[in-house]
């Protein structure tokens, strides 16, 4: 991520318990590598498969995140719209 500019030394993961996914109104998913989750009914869900960046080479890790980064964007334009 310090390639393209994002500090994300002081970041952690939020863990997904029932509360945090109440108040969602969005879940994304990266092919369900979280284990299982319940999705509230009120929340849209997708499902992005991206691949597993953890332990592949620098090139498949920047390829899943510049495909992350795509659909992020993509979100964003129809959001927006």
């Amino acid at each position: 991520m310090e390639e393209v500019g994002i500090d994300i030394s002081d970041k952690f993961t939020t863990p997904l318990t029932p509360e945090v996914l109440a108040s969602a109104d969005l879940v994304i998913t990266m092919g369900r590598s979280v284990g299982q989750i319940e999705i509230p009914s009120t929340a849209r869900h997708l499902d992005w498969r991206v691949g597993d960046p953890a332990g592949a080479e620098l090139d498949e890790v920047r390829r899943v995140r510049e495909d992350i980064d795509r659909r992020v964007n993509q979100l964003r334009e129809k959001v927006q719209t």
